[in-house]
């Protein structure tokens, strides 16, 4: 699987200002169960944009007006035009409890962006922010910080990290932060987890230098009570969990597979929401039933064929 959603994310973060495209050519040939307008609509999903391009046994196939090829078309233009008609979606804040704190630049540069894709993966929602510009609004309503860079943070930036774990939340950080010492029982066989305030903080006892660990050490260290999103019978599905400030919650759903899944996901989001609708590209939203349970809404939602969003109020 080839996702591009974490990074279109990163890269609307570190350049704010700019548009963000994938500039990446569809093969010349692709399998007849995959979706074309796939790659279209995971770029759109997190606010980015995909150049249309026309492979040449598609552009061969709409010369000679062939049925299958002007289905693809079709659904290419759907898609296209649905993320026309939803264009406030990208101005939504990203909800997670989780934050990734990183330059995502020179000797950590893979690392921290690996961590980035492998934790989408995981289904864990999680901000992105650079860590020159990192401020204390910003780590606001955060569960953990992860912070991978290999470099050891400057004084401003620990002083800002160091106060988030006092204040309560999970710091997970490198080994060139200094100060590891165990005071969990078992010790963690990567980590010297101890107490910092009202808080913790998980000290590396190596340079970080696995990405699948590291994404899936923050995942157990966090734990699931602070999901934010949690799906069941999701395993190729991949999400995007996004808010207005006064306004409506959107959970964006993308199948990375070329079928749907036999059985029909669930979907459980943390929050007092009472409805919930959902759009599929090229159809009318239609109600989704809200099954209220433990502080959240569980919705079960029909079989994804490539994409789909439930709106949430």
């Amino acid at each position: 699987m080839d996702s591009n959603g974490w990074l279109v994310y990163l890269e609307r973060v570190l350049a704010p200002e700019s548009e963000v495209w994938v500039d990446c050519e569809m093969p010349a040939a692709l399998p007849r169960t995959a979706p074309r307008h796939l790659a279209l609509v995971e770029a759109a999903m997190y606010g980015g944009r995909w150049p249309v391009t026309l492979p040449d046994d598609l552009a061969e196939g709409l010369a000679r007006g062939e049925s299958a090829a002007l289905d693809v078309w079709r659904k290419m233009a759907e898609a296209a035009r649905f993320f026309a008609q939803h264009a406030d979606w990208p101005g939504f804040e990203p909800v997670a409890a989780l934050g990734v704190v990183s330059n995502f630049s020179g000797p950590s540069r893979f690392l921290t962006r690996e961590v980035l894709n492998l934790t989408s993966r995981l289904h864990q929602p999680f901000r992105i922010a650079d860590a020159s510009k990192l401020t204390e609004p910003w780590l606001a309503g955060l569960a953990a910080v992860v912070f991978p860079d290999a470099a050891a943070p400057g004084e401003s930036l620990r002083k800002l990290l160091t106060a988030f774990a006092e204040s309560g939340g999970l710091l997970v950080v490198g080994a060139r932060w200094g100060e590891a010492r165990d005071e969990e029982s078992p010790p963690h066989p990567r980590y010297a987890v101890r107490k910092l305030g009202r808080g913790r903080i998980a000290v590396a006892r190596r340079a970080m230098n696995d990405p699948y660990l590291v994404a899936n050490d923050v995942r157990v260290l966090l734990s699931s009570r602070h999901d934010p999103v949690r799906f069941w019978n999701g395993g190729s599905l991949g999400s995007f969990y996004t808010r207005a400030p006064e306004g409506p919650a959107v959970v964006q759903i993308v199948n990375y597979a070329t079928h749907p899944d036999r059985y029909p996901p669930s979907l459980r989001v943390a929050g007092d929401f009472r409805t919930a609708k959902l759009w599929t590209i090229g159809a009318d939203a239609q109600p989704l039933e809200v099954r209220r349970e433990r502080g959240g809404a569980e919705i079960l939602l029909p079989p994804v064929e490539v994409y789909c969003a439930v709106e949430l109020r």
